[in-house]
């Protein structure tokens, strides 16, 4: 994002002799104004997100524009002079072009649309793509049905589509379900204040900005946030933690530029984090109670928080593994870190993540919010997790899939050793003693009663409560277990 002092040049008018040249996003065809601009370019094309709902992932795709859009370009040539605008494609191409663009419904992830969907119909037994089939432009069935079965994996939904206790809470907050069971989780899991920074930013934006002449001072600054976490949302967290902290001591404007963050960004995650604060006192799943008995106890433990980010962004998991890359036909193949996904096999981390060029993850796994299709797939914001964060807070269930005795020195040569699967899916498999695998499956089964008491009407019970704490600790206890499963360092 260019900050906004590099934006504002574009106003500027150059000296006598001059020609300011502005290349322009749609953004120029009805949100601001140039008053010196006198010709008009139209290629004729525009960058359009689109949702991919079978490989759920939303593509950058370059498409002719409609011709209300090439109308309202020709409109920005000589807003305050007689202007010129030059079409770079033919009138046949434009009376092809669609009159309008597209209806976003029709372009975007619909699980919000469907929760509300679910939340505003009267009729309870009304079936979601019965009910969008109605609208003016309605959405495709196959991207409905892809929201319903996202809902139901994340247990918004159940398989006659009624809505959970957990989702009628999503429905409650106006963030994507996904975020919203990250805000849930942090509240059960008393580390309520970093996830709701955490889920801001991930619902409007990273407050950093990369000015043109110091993008490597910015990506710095980014990593340093990052404490040695290899988490963009920790960064995330530690740039408003800063930020909060510097407004208290009167030096925010300087701490904001020198760490290459945008005061806008930072202050709309503020205003959003009150909201949502708000929202969740109002659903009633925090009361005074909880605020009382410390619903920020655990705020301060990082591997917490991020199995919290993991709870919620699950199934959006990064597998990382070595592989071969070469360059050109003839080009000599070398090592590197590999990215997959579940879905879409090889990925690549965004360069604006702090963990494009990392050359080490002590956990094979990473878990993201967004991931974009352009060149190639993009993940563009990622976290390390720790393997105990999949297997106590992701998927369904976990299932021992192979018990086997492994051959080895003295003094235990027969060591056995079991194979516990998320979902009983062998692409995320983990590798632990009998003993740590029976602990593991007994806690995942404590965690689900504990999610189900705590968003139930009567979750104030102090003997409860202290169950709960308990708990939590045993888990954050867990998540410092050393991490055995790793790969050659290629630093």
């Amino acid at each position: 994002m260019l900050p906004m002092f590099n934006q504002r040049t574009v106003f500027e008018r150059p000296p006598v002799g001059v020609r300011k040249i502005v290349l322009a996003t749609n953004i120029a065809e009805t949100s601001i104004t140039i008053d010196d601009v006198v010709y008009v370019i139209n290629a004729g094309n525009e960058k359009e997100q689109m949702y991919d709902a079978a490989n759920k992932v939303s593509c950058l795709v370059t498409n002719w524009t409609s011709q209300a859009s090439v109308v309202q370009r020709r409109g920005r040539a000589g807003r305050c002079k007689p202007g010129f605008c030059f079409n770079l494609f033919s009138k046949e191409q434009f009376q092809n072009m669609s009159p309008y663009q597209s209806a976003e419904m029709q372009r975007i992830s619909l699980e919000e649309i469907v929760l509300q969907t679910k939340i505003q119909c009267s009729d309870p037994s009304c079936k979601v793509q019965e009910f969008l089939s109605k609208a003016l432009d309605p959405p495709s069935p196959t991207n409905v049905q892809s929201a319903i079965s996202e809902l139901q994996e994340i247990g918004a939904m159940d398989n006659q589509e009624d809505l959970t206790a957990l989702g009628k809470y999503l429905a409650y907050l106006p963030v994507e379900p996904r975020i919203a069971k990250m805000i849930i989780y942090g509240a059960i899991f008393r580390c309520l204040d970093p996830i709701l920074t955490i889920a801001a930013g991930l619902s409007y934006k990273d407050p950093f900005v990369t000015p043109l002449n110091c993008r490597l001072q910015a990506d710095q600054s980014r990593k340093a946030f990052t404490h040695g976490s290899k988490s963009d949302h920790v960064a995330l967290l530690n740039a408003y933690n800063g930020w909060t902290e510097a407004l208290n001591h009167a030096r925010a404007r300087e701490f904001v530029e020198q760490r290459f963050l945008h005061w806008g960004t930072l202050n709309m995650i503020s205003g959003m984090r009150d909201q949502l604060r708000r929202l969740l006192e109002m659903s009633g799943l925090i009361t005074s109670f909880h605020i009382g008995h410390t619903i920020n106890a655990f705020s301060k433990d990082l591997e917490l928080v991020k199995a919290i980010v993991c709870a919620g962004l699950f199934p959006n998991a990064v597998k990382v593994g070595l592989g071969i890359e070469s360059k050109g036909k003839c080009g000599k193949k070398r090592v590197r870190l590999a990215f997959r996904t579940r879905s879409d096999g090889r990925v690549a981390i965004h360069p604006s993540s702090v963990n494009s060029d990392e050359k080490q993850f002590a956990s094979q796994w990473l878990v993201y919010h967004d991931k974009v299709k352009s060149t190639q797939i993009f993940i563009r914001d990622s976290s390390m997790v720790h393997p105990v964060a999949l297997i106590l807070l992701s998927g369904k269930d976990v299932k021992q899939i192979r018990y086997e005795i492994r051959h080895g020195p003295a003094p235990s040569p027969h060591e056995p050793r079991v194979t516990l699967a998320v979902d009983g899916d062998r692409w995320m498999a983990f590798h632990c003693s009998p003993r740590l695998a029976r602990v593991l499956q007994a806690i995942r089964e404590e965690i689900k009663q504990m999610v189900s008491s705590s968003i139930s009407p009567a979750s104030t019970n102090n003997a409860l409560f202290h169950h709960h704490t308990k708990l939590i600790e045993v888990i954050s206890l867990l998540l410092t277990l050393p991490i055995q499963e790793s790969y050659p360092n290629l630093g």
